[in-house]
């Protein structure tokens, strides 16, 4: 029967329409600006003596060339055209580089390029958005221009963007030069499998008739291909930027390392004199004025500098590293550690629910499920941005996932005291993470119920032996993290999170339910704010608009720029908030569970408001519960409903949020506002990526 359902899906006739719509897109929209120019013929300006030169500029008759040099202002401008009575120029072909303050050409050149025109339109020039030519990359070079009527001046501003630039060279500046074909392999393949995916997974395909339990010989194979993709696809982003790899950047966990095996643990860095002498060290307004030197987002207590941050990670990753080498870790390879474990974690405990639950569910709603808890769960944070700050959040994220899969397979093996106790390991390991996840926790209730609530099975000699393995391990790292907040803040349960030196006095931040509503509007349902230009996804508190109120709540709260809100951008995930519309689909046991997720994301989520504020990575906190509970629901749909509509809607609403999401998260990862600043440290990469991206322009 399986061998029926191929035949269906694998069809040569479809796969060559694919392969050749994909080629037809590639090679005549992708490339349209070619076939648009190609009888075109150029205008040189530096062979028509078109530019006006000034202020040392001069041609320079070896290279056929324009050299400018910069002003003491630090810019440059040129007068490359100037006819009254104009010609017609749809674009321009500019092909410069930096020179140093020697005259030798810098191999390494980004050159930024303010260009303004006059036309027929207009007698006096006008801006024309910025450009920034790249000498490795031909697709930089071409700018298209749409003038009102003939053009009649061209106008060039250059700035040094490094003070060790001495001028510019323009190589090459022409009108209306036709531009090559260029053909990208990797643009190709993406377009193949977006058309692919598309095709395979669209609302009515036969591929859903294939069900996850069905055996058949590639089954297997598939899982495997699909975690490595999202594993080669995380480690790459978490590791292609290096911002975050040099030498000299230095997190919190870095200054713990060195202090632990010092003997303490506090930082060896001493807070200056002015900060021991403020009686509120807390007050940000107050410390700005008053104080040189303090550090952003140290906790600082009774004059030493302390790390609020969980310790697991050190334990587990930084210490052991620099005792070995003597090096510090890089931060992305923590995070590609981590994220491998969680990314394992996530394919392995969604096999046993779906093993468990939901064996007559589609086979590639385990994809779909998967996939979610990477690209729709706020969790890509930390590998797009690979700072220290998600990385914590990732770690407790990775050992609570195991964490239920091991109390999961417990429960269906009769209470496995093993998995139970390394269950109950993990999930206690979540404290010195991010204290937020204990409350996964509470799951034991859920998926032990049989066992905790059963008298006679509990006060048995198996029982105690169960319940030894449920509490020893969490007692043993309970004690211990007591202890490492005892001997910092002199409290067993004080992690340390208000002393943070930050933009607000934590320690009086209080609860205010008017924080409430804008903490669910922001993280859950604000609109992703889009523009036509790269990377697209803008941030909520666009630059320049600071006089435009981003909250009206009449306090201080801490808001970072967000990116939309999760349920916005992943539409599948209403679906815990209207659970009681579907409940009749669920067996008791699922719809329990995804109460949980969906109970603990809300309390997370309102404790992340009040306690912290509006910040883009504390959808790591409670995003994956959302979509642990939206897997639940949406799986309990497709095994039990008759209803082909709702099918047609559930299915059409999960690929629209993996497929944005995947897009999303790779849009974000080139987004200035993001901690990725691509653009600025691995420059080659961004641009190519604009380039074959912006194929328009």
């Amino acid at each position: 029967m399986t061998k029926v359902w191929f035949r269906r899906i694998i069809h040569h006739k479809s796969i060559f329409f694919i392969v050749l719509t994909a080629v037809i897109l590639e090679v005549a929209v992708c490339n349209y600006r070619t076939w648009q120019m190609k009888d075109w013929k150029p205008y040189d300006m530096i062979e028509n003596n078109s530019f006006q030169l000034k202020d040392g500029q001069h041609y320079d008759l070896s290279q056929s060339a324009i050299i400018a040099p910069f002003r003491k202002d630090g810019w440059c401008d040129v007068t490359a055209f100037d006819r009254r009575d104009g010609m017609r120029a749809e674009n321009l072909y500019l092909l410069c580089r930096y020179l140093d303050s020697n005259g030798r050409p810098l191999e390494e050149s980004y050159v930024e390029v303010s260009i303004k025109i006059r036309d027929d339109g207009n007698e006096l020039s006008y801006q024309l958005p910025d450009r920034t030519i790249v000498s490795k990359i031909e697709r930089t070079q071409y700018n298209r221009l749409n003038p009102s009527g003939s053009l009649k001046g061209l106008e060039l501003a250059f700035s040094r963007t490094q003070p060790d630039i001495g001028a510019v060279e323009i190589l090459e500046c022409q009108f209306n030069c036709p531009v090559p074909l260029q053909l990208s392999a990797v643009r190709f393949l993406f377009l193949l499998l977006f058309i692919l995916l598309l095709y395979y997974l669209r609302p009515g395909s036969p591929v859903y008739l294939i069900k996850f339990e069905d055996c058949f010989r590639w089954k297997k194979t598939a899982v495997i291909l699909v975690m490595a993709f999202c594993m080669v696809f995380s480690a790459f982003f978490a590791n292609v930027n290096p911002q975050y790899s040099i030498e000299n950047y230095r997190v919190q966990y870095h200054e713990l390392t060195e202090a632990l095996l010092d003997g303490h643990v506090y930082l060896n860095e001493e807070p200056s004199e002015e900060l021991k002498a403020m009686g509120n060290p807390y007050d940000t307004h107050l410390r700005d004025m008053t104080v040189e030197r303090w550090n952003l987002d140290w906790a600082y207590y009774n004059g030493k500098y302390y790390v609020y941050f969980g310790i697991v990670p050190v334990l587990v990753n930084f210490l052991p590293y620099y005792v070995l080498t003597g090096r510090h870790l890089p931060v992305p390879v923590s995070v590609s550690f981590f994220g491998f474990f969680y990314i394992l974690g996530c394919f392995v405990f969604l096999w046993s629910l779906f093993k468990r639950f939901f064996g007559k569910a589609p086979f590639v709603y385990y994809f779909y499920s998967s996939s979610m808890l990477l690209f729709c769960s706020g969790m890509f944070y930390a590998f797009r941005g690979p700072a220290f700050y998600g990385l914590p959040i990732l770690a407790a994220a990775a050992f609570s996932i195991w964490g239920l899969w091991f109390w999961q397979s417990a429960a269906d093996q009769n209470g496995s005291v093993i998995r139970v106790m390394f269950g109950s390991f993990c999930i206690a390991l979540t404290a010195g993470c991010r204290p937020q996840f204990l409350i996964v926790s509470v799951s034991a209730l859920l998926l032990f119920k049989d066992f905790i609530f059963d008298k006679k099975y509990l006060f048995s000699k198996k029982g105690y032996k169960f319940f030894a393995a449920l509490i020893c391990p969490a007692a043993i790292i309970a004690a211990g993290i007591m202890f490492y907040n005892f001997i910092r803040f002199g409290s067993v349960f004080d992690f340390g999170a208000n002393y943070n030196l930050t933009t607000n006095d934590m320690t009086q931040r209080g609860w205010h339910v008017d924080r409430t509503m804008l903490g669910f509007f922001t993280y859950l349902f604000e609109p992703a704010k889009l523009s036509a230009v790269f990377p697209f996804i803008l941030d909520s508190v666009v630059p320049g608009e600071s006089r435009i109120a981003y909250t009206n709540y009449m306090g201080i709260t801490i808001f970072e720029g967000n990116f939309g809100g999760i349920v916005f951008n992943h539409p599948i995930l209403i679906l815990p908030f209207i659970m009681l519309l579907i409940r009749k689909y669920c067996k008791k046991r699922v719809y329990m569970l995804s109460t949980f997720f969906t109970c603990s994301a809300v309390v997370i989520l309102f404790m992340d408001t009040q306690m912290a504020g509006l910040v883009g990575r504390y959808l790591m906190d409670f995003g994956w519960m959302l979509c642990l509970a939206a897997i639940l629901l949406m799986s309990s749909v497709e095994e039990n409903s008759c209803d082909r509509t709702l099918k047609i809607f559930m299915r059409t609403g999960v690929l629209v949020s993996i497929f944005w999401g995947f897009l999303y998260e790779f849009l974000l990862a080139f987004n200035i506002h993001t901690n990725s600043v691509m653009r600025e440290f691995c420059p080659d990469f961004y641009y190519k990526v604009q380039s074959a991206v912006e194929f328009w322009l």
